[in-house]
This record gives C-alpha cells, structure tokens and sequence, in this order.
C-alpha cells in the first residue's frame, strides 16, 4: 500500500540528523528521497530515507520500520483475530502478499483491478485501512439496544441485571450486597486475565500491521491496493505547513484526481515493461514500480519538451490502460472527497487545475476534431473513468454538528477567523471514540493528528459538506465514468447522518447501484417481555415507596436504570431512527447487517471486517464483470 505523492502533497525536507531521544511530539519531518519524477502529472516517486524509519512506521513491514513482528501470529490471547485470510510465513506473505510499491511486474499483469483507499479526517492511510491488533470488547454489544454505551460500562451493567435476577427479594439488602459483589467481582477477575494473558506483547501495542488487514485480503483476491495521506494529514504537507488544515476542501478531490491521473500511468508502463521488477532502485530499473515505463531521464526529458513546445499530444499526455479496472473507496471525509471526485470527472475548470498538461494537450488540439463532450474531458477520459466507487460513512451530513450550540453561536465569530486567521484552532483535540481501544490508538499513534481543527477547515467541513448530494452534481455521476456505486453507512451513526448518504444514492442515476445500510433494522422484542418488565417496575417503585429499596439504593438505581433503559428497551434504536425513515432504508437498501459494534470508522471498529469482507465480495463481483466484458 503505497501513497502516491505529487509535487503539491509532499514536501521533502532535509534533516541533518535524529536523536532517539526526540519526543514523539516533536517527531522531525520526513527526508523525502526522489526516485523518479513525471512531468505530465506533475508527480513524484518518493521514499522516505533510512534515517526517518526510525520513527514511522509506514505500513507495517519490517523493513520499513515496523516495530512488531507481523509474520508470526500474536502471542496476545486477548488479541481479536482478523476474519480475512492471511501468509502465514514471511516467504509466502512476500510471495502473494506484496504491497502496492513493490509488487512485482507479473503480479501487476495478473491483478483483477486497482483499489484506492482514502481514509477520514485527522487520520492517514496506514491507520486506517491496516490492521491494529487489540483486545475484544469483554462483551457483545449491539448499538440498536445498548447505544454505544462504553464496553466495561455495559458489562457491569448487564452482571448487575443478571445478579438482580437471581436474588431472592427485589428490594432487600441481600440484593443490593450482591448486585455491589457481582459489578466489583467481574472487573478484578478481567483485569487478572488481561494481565497473565497480555503482559507487554507486540500484539497490543496497536501498530499497524499488513497481516490480517484489509488491504491484505484485497491484495490476495488479486487487486493492486494504492492508498494516500490526505493533504495536510499523515505524512502529507499541508496549506501553510500546518497539519490538519486545508484552504478548500475541493482541493482535496483534486488530488484524488492526480492521484487516480498518476496511478493510470504507473499500471500503463508496469504493464508495458518488457524487463525488469518494479521497486528497484532509480538508477536500476527508472523509479519504483516503473513509474514512467520508460528511464527516468529520457521520460523526464521527453516530457519538457513537449511542454515546451506546447505540442503535447493527448495521447503522450494520457497512456492510459482502460483494461484495469479502478475501484474508489473513501470512509468519511475520504468519502466526500472520492464522490466529489467523481462529480469533478466532468468539470473544465477542474481537469484544468488538476491536470494541466492533459488540458493543454486538449487545447492545442482543439479546432482539429469535434467533440460532443468537452475536450479537457475527452482528453482525460481514459484516466478519469472509475469501475465503482465505494463510500464508507461518508460525510453527507453534519446536521448533529451544527445543531451544537459551540457553532449555532460562534458561527459568525468562526467565519471571519476562517479568513483572517484561519489556521488558529477552535476546538480542542478529542480522541474519545465508541471503542476504547480506538481511542488508545488514536492517542498512541504518531502520526493521527492530535490537535483540535481549524477556523478554516471547520467552516470548509460544515458549509459544503452537502455539496455534493445536490442534484446538481449528483446528476454529473454518469455511466461514462463510474460504472457501479456501493453506499455503506451505519443507520445509527452520530458523526454522520445516514440521511445525507440516502439522498446522494436517490440522485445518483447509475442502473448499478447499492445502498447497505447498518443496523437498519429495529431488535424484536420477545414475547410477553414488556409484561415482565412493567410488572417488575411496579414492584421496585411499591418497595421505594415503602423503604425497602433504601439500603442500597444510591449504589444501584442509576446502574439499574440504564441497563433496564438500554439492554432491554431499543430506546437508542427508536430515537434515533424514525419511522418514515426505517420505511425508506427497508424499501431501497440492502439492510442484512444487523447488530454489528461499529459506528462511524467502521474499517477500524469491532465488528468492521464483517462489513470489509462485504466490500471485498461487491468489489470481486464487479471486477469479475469487467473482465467478463472486455473479453467479449
């Protein structure tokens, strides 16, 4: 899994030196190492030096710096198992399990497709999409009845349901003794076996890991897997050298249209290679993975040239290859950015700024050939056409964020920091999250962005988060440039709204399109359940009234009242979740993911492999079908 970089993205800043003593605060930028360069989509082949491994590790290889062993299964018996297959042994993982980087040329020539990954805000590639091993969750838990109630919470609380069943009297003071016994018995005798079974393992440390991963298992269903920091996150640079920030949040699109523009070329001459690997060294083999498909000198010449010249031709500036189909996934704001993408595939004014030598070469062929579609677009055809484009709880909607009194009341206030200061931060870093061990690590991780966001970035994030579901520019998705879509979203997501995801897969006009929606369907009550419980409250609120609940009471009534509240009752469900629209999801999309822990970044989250490997199968499905097609 490889990060392409251009020129604008990445900035190679030398460092004469690095202490290991640095903290990790105050890490040192990356001593970018050029490979090769192309000069029609402005890019750069870059690695970072040996020096700068030390400190990042970049996707979970040993070579490249990963501090754990990710051959050897983890000794960590707390560590959850990955559901994908995976390489055993480091001579096979090489064998089938290469990254997108160094593949080789053969196995280039055998893949099904390319996979691109674009990962959420705050976040970069390799924490995103591979795996981080860590500790199960002590118990199941289903967002539709419990809502996202901590884990250690809701186990005490469920052993508090399960000991006040089994007492002899409700409202005596045995009960409440062995309610107090059971929540304090189980957490002591959990931290016992966490700590024999754990102790200081490589397994939880929690630093990202090829095996296992997501992008392993695209990897050995023959796709090649490309991923990218956005900018001003991970080891990207951003505007004005600040992390976290960006001026236009259409900027980021842009470069996922370099991107697929760099990856088009990189797969062209790979495949047109009649010698050699790719990932050697420049001066071996001109770049890794062959990027320009010829040596890095002649490409490099040839290509200033003909911008000199102002005779570009459309074909020099494509080399496209139409054979391999190309597959967009974006999870939240990576999500927004791949269908804003997408909608731009059309657009001049974008093409033009995205890849300006396509457009000159457009421009000066135009006069010699008509063309119902606009040049730039004919021009960029071959690279800016997608097989299915995949959004993972992607960020449609942020109605929940400026329903917040911070932003109904300083909105006016942020706007003008937005344009006089707008990289000062208006928010303090948060890492909590509905997983415990996301949020350690997201605190651990070095290079997830720890900072709260910015003046300008929070106006770009609420003010054209909805850009993109506007009839308008859904209307610009056509079968031309994307093929198939896939929307996944979780019905309960409190970061995202499902809403903005159903009104953008409403206006996408595609004959192949899906919407899996998450936990849509509400949790049946058994039988005679409501009965038992109302005859059960009745019952306390007799004894509170006569005293028997007194002893006691101050230590169980708010735990007992939140598991009756969430364990039994689909409260969470029902408020979040109207009617009307449980009706719409039942009625236009896939709902037979129910129950599953996940909720927002649902890559990294409990039960997220279920909802990859249903990725994974919609994206071999398709692959299958264009191979298919282009046979016939």
């Amino acid at each position: 899994m490889g990060s392409a970089s251009s020129s604008s993205a990445k900035n190679g800043k030398n460092i004469d030196g690095a202490d290991s003593t640095i903290p990790a605060s105050l890490l040192p930028p990356l001593n970018w190492e050029a490979l090769s360069s192309d000069t029609v989509s402005r890019s750069q082949v870059l690695r970072p030096s040996a020096l700068d491994l030390h400190y990042y590790p970049l996707d979970g290889r040993p070579e490249h710096g990963e501090r754990s062993t990710p051959h050897v299964k983890s000794v960590c018996k707390r560590a959850g198992e990955s559901l994908f297959a995976s390489c055993e042994d480091q001579q096979q993982q090489q064998k089938h399990g290469e990254l997108c980087d160094q593949c080789k040329r053969e196995s280039v020539k055998q893949s099904c497709g390319i996979v691109v990954l674009l990962h959420g805000y705050q976040s970069h590639a390799r924490f995103s999409w591979l795996r981080r091993w860590g500790a199960p969750p002590p118990v199941k838990r289903d967002p539709r009845i419990h809502g996202y109630v901590l884990h250690e919470d809701l186990s005490l609380l469920l052993a508090a349901n399960k000991a006040q069943d089994t007492v002899p009297a409700l409202g005596s003071s045995l009960a409440a003794t062995t309610v107090a016994s059971a929540t304090a018995a189980q957490p002591a005798s959990e931290k016992d076996d966490s700590l024999e079974a754990c102790g200081s393992c490589a397994g939880c440390l929690g630093d990202p890991q090829y095996r296992g991963s997501f992008v392993e298992h695209l990897n050995r269903l023959g796709f090649v897997v490309a991923a990218a920091d956005l900018e001003s996150q991970g080891l990207s640079e951003g505007w004005g050298g600040c992390r976290g920030g960006f001026r236009e949040a259409e900027d980021l699109a842009l470069d996922a249209m370099q991107l697929l523009h760099v990856l088009r070329r990189r797969m062209h001459a790979v495949l047109q290679e009649d010698e050699g690997i790719c990932g050697k060294p420049n001066a071996e083999a001109g770049g890794e993975l062959g990027a320009e498909g010829k040596t890095q000198e002649g490409g490099t010449a040839e290509g200033e040239k003909a911008l000199e010249a102002g005779n570009t031709s459309t074909e020099d500036a494509i080399l496209g290859n139409t054979e391999l189909p190309v597959f967009l996934i974006g999870s939240s704001l990576g999500g927004w950015t791949a269908a804003r993408c997408v909608e731009l595939f059309r657009d001049s004014a974008a093409i033009r700024r995205a890849l300006p030598a396509v457009a000159s070469a457009a421009a000066a062929r135009e006069g010699e050939q008509q063309s119902p579609e606009p040049l730039e677009w004919a021009a960029a055809a071959p690279c800016l056409r997608i097989q299915g484009l995949v959004l993972l709880s992607a960020m449609f909607d942020v109605a929940m964020a400026k329903a917040a009194a911070m932003w109904r009341y300083t909105r006016p206030f942020v706007q003008q920091l937005a344009v006089w200061a707008p990289h000062v931060h208006i928010s303090k870093g948060t890492h909590t999250t509905k997983f415990k061990t996301e949020t350690e690590h997201r605190q651990r991780d070095t290079l997830y962005i720890q900072e709260g966001t910015r003046a300008r970035t929070a106006c770009e994030i609420l003010q054209k988060a909805e850009v993109p579901v506007h009839p308008d520019e859904t209307a610009k998705i056509k079968e031309s440039s994307c093929r198939a879509l896939l929307v996944v979203h979780n019905t309960l997501d409190e970061q995202c709204g499902i809403e903005g995801a159903l009104t953008f897969f409403k206006g996408v006009q595609l004959q192949d399109k899906t919407l899996l929606a998450i936990n849509a369907i509400p949790p049946e009550r058994e039988p005679g359940e409501e009965q038992q419980r109302m005859v059960r409250t009745e019952t306390e609120q007799e004894g509170g009234q006569e005293g028997g609940l007194l002893q006691g009471k101050g230590d169980t009534q708010e735990h007992d009242g939140i598991a009756r509240g969430s364990h039994f009752e689909p409260l969470h469900f029902d408020k979040r979740v109207s009617p009307e629209l449980q009706r719409e999801l039942q009625a236009c999309a896939d709902c037979s993911l129910n129950g599953l822990d996940v909720h927002h970044s649902i890559a990294s989250e409990s039960d997220g492999d279920v909802v990859l490997e249903k990725i994974a199968q919609w994206l071999q499905q398709r692959a299958i079908g264009a191979a298919n097609s282009a046979a016939s």
